[in-house]
């Protein structure tokens, strides 16, 4: 009876974690195909900036371009942000352009998005990886996967708009674009010249120099652990020494509140001079990767395989060091 509870909760944290994985992948996936269809489709064209459509508190940039057939375009950007800095009227902008809608543009060196879908992939994959790895696949689990699934699929069917009611793609997309269009166009200059958006402003400004100093400071300790990190890796890779070990206990960590635990497992080697090693994995996680009696490969260094043992995950060693950089180096550009 437990082993069957203990297998019931174990398949509903596997499914929480495959649907928050596969959320973010999809995620992932509508942006970067995006990204990618308007960077392969789009034409590219020098545009200038004529002024801004209000929605909201946001700002959608307008520009004026010609396209290489002659014909001119007053288009209005898919994309907005709230700040009114940087719209200047007149100023030259790369745009891409797509032929099958040119009245809608996005700027060439405009990275936001693509950042934003990498990141979801990143996470979205190593959640999957967790669910895979950190959860047998038994008969409890796979059934339980499966009732998620279909009902995710019935109450999805229910949701759906009937086909006849659908719109034309294309009338679907003008749609969305209305309330931006319905707009007036205004020179970002004048809207500036207003007390409540000079206000605004400064307190943008402000935000943006509390974001710095965190980034100025967040962003070289990132750096800095991803290099100590990556020198260990690297040293245990190509001086280190392979062993299997096994995993003898689960060992929690409480955080300060005593509310949640991360469980970090117990080692234990023998390593090439006979001597049996025991190491604690730094790697916490709840729920725990591995359990009691799992066979695992270790990596070592001959003459301080106690300090140095780490558990052996293959490219996986180096997730930390390209993670800590990743973000580091995100830090120390957006500062």
């Amino acid at each position: 009876m437990l082993d069957l509870i203990a297998g019931a909760l174990a398949a509903f944290n596997q499914i929480i974690a495959f649907t928050i994985a596969l959320f973010f992948l999809g995620v992932a996936l509508v942006i970067i195909g995006s990204e990618i269809r308007w960077r392969l489709r789009a034409l590219r064209v020098n545009g200038t900036i004529t002024g801004v459509r209000k929605t909201g508190a946001m700002y959608h940039t307008v520009y004026h371009y010609t396209l290489p057939d002659g014909r001119s375009y007053e288009g209005t950007s898919n994309s907005a942000s709230s700040s009114i800095t940087g719209r200047d009227t007149g100023r030259s902008v790369p745009l891409m352009v797509m032929p099958a809608d040119p009245e809608a543009a996005t700027p060439v060196n405009e990275y936001l998005w693509d950042i934003t879908g990498f990141v979801c992939l990143i996470f979205g994959g190593g959640i999957f990886y967790i669910a895979c790895i950190s959860f047998p696949f038994n008969k409890i689990s796979i059934a339980a996967i499966i009732i998620t699934l279909l009902q995710a699929i019935w109450r999805l069917h229910k949701i759906i708009i009937p086909k006849d009611q659908r719109l034309p793609f294309a009338q679907w997309k003008m749609q969305r674009r209305q309330s931006a269009l319905a707009q007036p166009v205004q020179t970002a200059e004048t809207l500036i010249a207003m007390p409540e958006v000079q206000k605004q402003i400064e307190t943008d400004i402000k935000s943006r120099k509390r974001g710095c100093i965190v980034f100025l400071i967040f962003g070289p300790v990132l750096l800095g652990l991803s290099l100590y990190v990556g020198a260990k890796v690297y040293r245990l890779t190509h001086e280190g020494l392979h062993a299997t070990g096994a995993v003898v206990e689960l060992q929690s960590d409480w955080d300060t509140g005593g509310h949640s635990s991360t469980y970090h497992p117990i080692v234990v080697f023998t390593d090439a001079n006979g001597a049996e090693v025991r190491f604690r994995s730094d790697e916490g996680t709840n729920p725990p990767l591995y359990h009691v009696g799992e066979k695992v490969n270790v990596l070592y260094l001959a003459d301080t395989a106690q300090k140095t043992a780490i558990i052996d995950k293959g490219i996986w060693n180096w997730s930390v060091t390209v993670i800590s950089g990743f973000l580091g180096l995100l830090m120390l550009i957006g500062a």
